[in-house]
Order: structure tokens, then C-alpha cells, then sequence
């Protein structure tokens, strides 16, 4: 598929930068209803049943294409394919039919003095230490977490702020870790927004953020056909499709 960039600008950055980058596969998350009915509980209580459920397989050029243009876009408004592409926080929230949230507790954490001591104690129980960079709490490990936490730090490793490790912890995943687990309020649009925008600042280890929940988007409207899909392949097999991710979780490949 032939690309027509919008800019030369637009042009350097892709071949310079967004080429060069893997993608994380996205994943869904669908927890059985009698083992894991506390998952469910908390997936049906923030009606996030379209937002956990299997993606659409993925088309790599869109999302690096996306990338490229949204690097110089404004208000949050780009055009792909000649169709314009909205990605802030409210388009993004009515794609997954999810309300705006007024009261976001997640976003008022990450501006707090949190009890980081307590996020801990509260994701992991007693006896686990944070890793300290001088003075400051960094990361814990990961194989403290039992099985259905350990599927929701693959969930949002795999849909919220990319990853392919998972062996620690780090500071930014455990409060959202938190926020999850504690049942607290959460923007979707509004946190994917943010990964966007951060992915953009990025330009080392670039991970770009909702590569498959844009790319499902755009594929929507802006009407690409089925021929012009390109699958994307998980990066490490062995790291997502592990217990007791490979349980709870699924990919569209």
C-alpha cells in the first residue's frame, strides 16, 4: 500500500522514526464468570465489556501511517486516507461506549502525594519492598502479583501503556494497578489520550500506545478494506500468551 503523506514533515518522521519501531500486539480480557467472577464484576461495573473484549486484527501500516500524522496534528484532529480521524479523549470514549467521566480518581492519584507504601500493600499484601532509586519508589516484582492481578498488568500492558515485559512492576502501572483493584474512576479516553501524546513525545524505545484500538477506528471510518488489513503477530509469544494470561486473555491473530 502506497503512502501519500500529508507533509514532508510527516514523510521524515515516518521513515526516520515510526518504521524503525515495533508494534505491541493488543489483547482483550474475558474472565471466566464463575472462577473469575471479581474480574467480571469490575469489568460490568465500568461497562468496559466492549473495551476488554477481543480486538480486531490490526493494519500495521494504518497505525504507523497514524503515528506520522498525529505527530503534527492539532486540537487532536488528523487525516488519514483523506478521511478526518478524531483521537481525543471524548471520540475515543464513545468508540468503546463508554460516558465521560467528570470525577476521574485515576488522573487525581497520579497529582496526589500517594502512600506509595499502601499502593503496594494493597495490590501485593505484606513483604514485598519497592525497588528504590535513590530514595524514590521505582518498581516491585512482578511475580509477587497472584494470577487474576497478574492478568490485569497484562491487560494494560497490552492495551494501555505498552509493554512486553513484565518481570517488574513499574511505578506508573502499579497506580493504575490500583486504580483498577480499588474499583476507583477511570477515563479511558482520557488515559489513552495521554499514552498517545506521550508515545508522540517519545522517540526512543517508542512503544506507540492503542495501536489496535486506533488501528479497529480507523478501520471503521475510514473504510479500508479487508484486503488492505494487515495482521499483526504478538512480538514475544512466550511472555503474552503465558498462564495465566493465555486464560483470561485473547488476540486477534
Amino acid at each position: 500500500m502506497t503512502i501519500k503523506f500529508i507533509s514532508s514533515e510527516a514523510a521524515t518522521y515516518y521513515n526516520d522514526t515510526v518504521v524503525l519501531k515495533s508494534i505491541v500486539p493488543e489483547r482483550g480480557l474475558k474472565p471466566d464468570a464463575f472462577h473469575e467472577r471479581q474480574m467480571l464484576d469490575n469489568i460490568e461495573k465500568r461497562k468496559w465489556q466492549t473495551f476488554t473484549a477481543h480486538p480486531q486484527k490490526a493494519s500495521v501500516p494504518l497505525v504507523r501511517e497514524f503515528y506520522a500524522y498525529a505527530k503534527y496534528s492539532v486540537d487532536h484532529m488528523t487525516v488519514l486516507q483523506g478521511k478526518p480521524i478524531s483521537f481525543d479523549r471524548s471520540t475515543i470514549n464513545r468508540f468503546y461506549g463508554l460516558d465521560g467521566i467528570d470525577d476521574d480518581e485515576y488522573f487525581e492519584y497520579l497529582n496526589d502525594h500517594l502512600d506509595y507504601g499502601e499502593v503496594l500493600k494493597f495490590i501485593v499484601g505484606s513483604g514485598i519492598e519497592w525497588r528504590l532509586n535513590e530514595g524514590v519508589a521505582v518498581s516491585f516484582m512482578g511475580s509477587a502479583l497472584d494470577k487474576h492481578t497478574k492478568a490485569w498488568l497484562y491487560f494494560i500492558g497490552a492495551k494501555l501503556m505498552p509493554v512486553t515485559y513484565f518481570s517488574d512492576v513499574t511505578k506508573d502501572r502499579a497506580v493504575l494497578l490500583y486504580a483498577i483493584l480499588s474499583e476507583a474512576s477511570i477515563d479511558v479516553g482520557r488515559l489513552i489520550q495521554q499514552s498517545i501524546k506521550q508515545a508522540l513525545r517519545v522517540e526512543k524505545n517508542w512503544e506507540p500506545s492503542q495501536r489496535m484500538i486506533i488501528s479497529s477506528y480507523l478501520v471503521f471510518t475510514a473504510g479500508i478494506e479487508e484486503r488492505d488489513r494487515v495482521q499483526i503477530l504478538p512480538d514475544d509469544p512466550d511472555v503474552l500468551h503465558r498462564q495465566p494470561y493465555r486464560q483470561l486473555a485473547g488476540a486477534a491473530i
